[in-house]
């Protein structure tokens, strides 16, 4: 289903608009979330907003992938784990991640 989609959005310009505009503007929502959160000392204050933004939609577009392609996928079940993974990354007073050195 998930490639019927995206194939459909490739073959259709104006389907390909409306969902980047929607995508664009759910974006712009988050980061503005994050900022407020991040000046209030609800998040962690070192997260860049726009790169967070983007893993915060990632986990969640992930949530609906699976929900489509993997028949026995609850997302309501997973729901207590992707607020835990988010609580994690966004916390204001987590340890520092030290980068690991690539191979």
């Amino acid at each position: 289903m998930a490639g019927t989609l995206g194939e459909e959005q490739r073959q259709d310009p104006e389907l390909e608009a409306l969902l980047s505009r929607d995508n664009d503007e759910e974006r712009s929502t988050v980061t503005t979330l994050l900022r407020k959160a991040s000046a209030s000392g609800q998040i962690d204050p070192t997260l860049d907003p726009d790169d967070t933004a983007a893993w915060v939609m990632a986990l969640i577009a992930a949530l609906y992938t699976s929900a489509t392609t993997e028949p026995s996928f609850s997302p309501a079940g997973q729901l207590p784990t992707l607020r835990l993974i988010l609580h994690r990354f966004l916390r204001p007073h987590a340890a520092p991640v030290p980068e690991q050195p690539r191979p």
